[in-house]
Formats: structure tokens, sequence, C-alpha cells
């Protein structure tokens, strides 16, 4: 029987994690907009973290798990030379990004000159705080504040890469938790995990010559910021930043995805009179291109209808003169052609609206869909990692719970909305290359 403290505590993390995950993700997406619209002229404010992005290249994702166990060993077999310098790093990254985030914050609410000021304020105080009691508190808002950063700034370009870079993360979790003892007679993965730094602080109050009065008020060791920690029992549970923070990259990419989805199925819907010649990309799961030339003023009193294989413009023989004009699925190149939609580029667009209409995807419900699902199965598998480490009484790496949940699930929403080609090479690549397809044909 579970106690019923270490249950709360474990819904307090599958809680926080989740929350992390899903806030860093749209604040990341909203610091985006937020950028694009000071670049249009718009002015928000100072947006201190919307600059410094990162794009996971093929060479970076596939040595991540290599550099990763390099770090790894490291701290296992020379933690006690490296624990001051881990400790000001850390300290340093953490105080600045906890500083971008409260500062992005107070811009985003507030109007003032004082708003860097009260940010530092804030930052200092926290930091001190921690280092002067090692508050478990202020030690998880340092480390929310580095999975913010870490979310907003690490961007993965497709899912082909992630899937790839947590396919081999996952393995590196397994081995230097389930292997490691096998080889270096103690686990490493928890080795390190538990250890605990000196504090800088108590070191140097007490090489200054103070009392014994002053040095029982500072804590001998602190937790370094690389995990989250939960009290209970005397003890701490643990959630490691890397088991938040990468799948939190996958689930900002999901909602990337949905954003452009939707801005290319928003441009799609706009009837523009005064189009030119130009190739319009179908949204996902419609098919190829239509090839639009030679803008013409939308013919009045022309609608659309469709079945479940084509989409017909009726009332085009009276507009035109012609006869009905259909648009079909050809099945050897898998694309929707018709003969004289040169004459009609406004009713082609509305043919793009129809079709994604008639298959069920036009309503704003499905807007976020991956995003959804990928915060969901995040939660999902964290709930199972611990459900593991209850049931086998033995630590577990959550990506072996993680990876597969959120993986498959954005995998299967994605081809359900015929959107997984889009998604494998990424929303803005796989448009490219289909214009680019269509002017060499």
């Amino acid at each position: 029987m579970i106690p019923l403290d270490v249950l709360l505590a474990t819904f307090c993390v599958l809680a926080v994690a989740t929350g992390i995950v899903g806030a860093s993700t749209l604040l990341s997406v909203y610091s985006d907009a937020v950028d694009e619209d000071s670049a249009s002229g718009t002015n928000h404010g100072d947006n201190p973290i919307a600059s410094g992005h990162e794009e996971v290249s093929w060479a970076q994702a596939l040595t991540f798990p290599v550099i990763a166990s390099a770090s790894l060993l490291s701290l296992y077999f020379f933690f006690p030379y490296l624990q001051y310098v881990l400790v000001v790093m850390l300290t340093t990254g953490s105080a600045s990004a906890l500083y971008q985030l409260l500062l992005f914050i107070a811009n985003s609410r507030l109007e003032s000159r004082w708003n860097s000021w009260l940010a530092g304020a804030a930052t200092v105080a926290i930091v001190t705080h921690w280092l002067m009691t090692g508050n478990w508190i202020s030690h998880n808002t340092l480390c929310v504040a580095l999975c913010v950063l870490f979310i907003h700034t690490l961007r993965f370009p497709s899912f082909k890469i992630i899937a790839a870079c947590l396919s081999l993360l996952l393995l590196y979790d397994a081995f230097w938790v389930f292997c490691s003892e096998y080889i270096f007679e103690r686990n490493v993965m928890v080795t390190v995990a538990v250890q605990k730094a000196s504090n800088p602080i108590r070191d140097a109050v007490s090489l200054l010559g103070a009392s014994e009065t002053v040095l029982r008020f500072l804590p001998r060791t602190v937790e370094l910021p690389l995990k989250l920690i939960f009290p209970v029992h005397g003890r701490y549970m643990m959630l490691g930043l890397g088991d938040v923070a990468l799948p939190g990259a996958v689930v900002a990419f999901a909602l990337r995805c949905d954003v452009l989805l939707q801005k290319h199925r928003a441009s799609s819907l706009q009837h523009d009179d005064s189009l030119q010649s130009e190739a319009v990309p179908l949204l996902p799961g419609d098919g190829g291109l239509l090839s639009v030339a030679e803008g013409t003023r939308r013919p009045p009193g022309v609608r659309v209808e469709c079945d479940e294989y084509s989409c017909r413009l009726v009332g085009a023989e009276e507009a035109l003169g012609t006869a009905d004009i259909e648009m079909r699925r050809l099945d050897d190149d898998q694309q929707f052609r018709t003969p004289i939609a040169t004459r009609l580029p406004t009713a082609v667009h509305r043919l793009q609206c129809a079709l994604w209409q008639a298959k069920g995807r036009g309503s704003d419900s499905a807007a976020s869909h991956l995003f959804a699902t990928g915060l969901l199965s995040y939660f999902v598998g964290l709930a199972a990692a611990f459900c593991g480490n209850f049931l086998f009484e033995h630590a577990q790496p959550a990506l072996i719970y993680l990876v597969p949940s959120v993986l498959l699930s954005i995998s299967v929403a994605a081809a359900r909305d015929g959107s997984f080609a889009v998604i494998w090479d990424g929303v803005d690549q796989y448009f490219q290359n289909e214009m680019a397809n269509h002017h060499r044909q």
C-alpha cells in the first residue's frame, strides 16, 4: 500500500511537470508571436527571450547521447573536483534564465521602465534564498526557468529528427539506469542524480572566520538545479530536468506545427480578387498542388459541392459558359487537378476550403490537436514511469515511458489528420518542397 503523502507528492510532480511543459510551450509560441509583431512594427515592449533559437541538426541529434554520456561519467568520477564549477555555472545560468523569464512576463503585463529592476531584484532574492536555505521551492523555481529557456531555445525542425534523437536518448537513459551497475558496480545515473554540492556561500563565510552561530543557519550542501525535487518522508522525490525539457521541446514542436498549419489553412481560405500566377499548396491530406494562373475576379453565383472523392464548382456554366469544374484525385500522383482552374484562382481557394471542411477539418477545435495530444501523452507517460517505479521498487528511466508515449500519440494524431508527411519533414520544408516539385513539373 502506497502512503497517501507519497501519492500526493507524485500527483504534485505530475501536475507541476505537465504544467511546466504546457506553459513553457505556450509561452515560447507567444514569444515568437510577439517577436513577429515587433518585426512588423507592432510594439509589445522588449522581448528578452524571443531571440537565440538553436535549431537541432542531424549531427547534433545523433551526438546528444554521446555528449550526455561523457558528461554523466565526468560527474560520476570527478564530481568533488567539479562541484564548485557546476554550482557557479548552474547558478549563473538559472539566474539568467529566471531574469529573462520574469522580465518577459513583466514586459507583457506592465509598461514601466522599472521592469528590469523588478525582475533583477526578484532574481537576486530567489537565488540568495536558495543558497542561504537550500529551500526546495526556490530550487524548483530556478529549475522551471531553465526548462522554459531550454524549451524555448531548442527547436526541432522536423519530426524525423525528433524521432531519431529521442530514440537514441531512450537507449542512453535505459543503459545508464539498468546496465551501468554491472559495469561500474553502482548505478551511475542514480549516483549522479542524488549527489549534492558543497554550499559555496557557507564555505566562503567559513573561510572568512564566521562563528558557528552564523554557520548553523547555512546549509552545508545544496541540490544542484538539475532536477525538480519534492519533499516526502524526509527525502526528496526527484524528476530530472531532461525528462521535462526534452519531451517539452517535442510538445513545443507540435504546437508550432499546429500554428503553421493553421496559417497555411488561413492563407488558403483568403479570397483575393487580385491573385497573380502562382502554385498554391493544398493543405495536408488534400492531395497535391493546384496550378493557379492569370488572376481573375471571382465569378458570382458559383458554389462548391463535395462528396467523398471529388469537389465540384456548381454554377460555373452560367458564370463562364463552360461545363462544371470537377477536381478529381488521380491515383498515379495523388494530386487534385482541374482543366480550367487557371481561370478561377479565387474559386480554387474556395475549393481548398471545401476540401478541408468536407473531411471534417475545418473547425477551430482541431487547431491545436497535436499540442493537446502531445501534452496529454506526456502526462500519461510520466504517470506510467512513476507506476513502474512503485511497482518494481527501482529507479526508472522516465524516457522509456515518455518517448513511446509522446512520439506514438503525435504520430497517430498526425496520421489521422493527414498531416504526418508534413510534420515528418517539417511544415515549412514540406511546403517548400511541394512548391519546388510543382515548378519543376
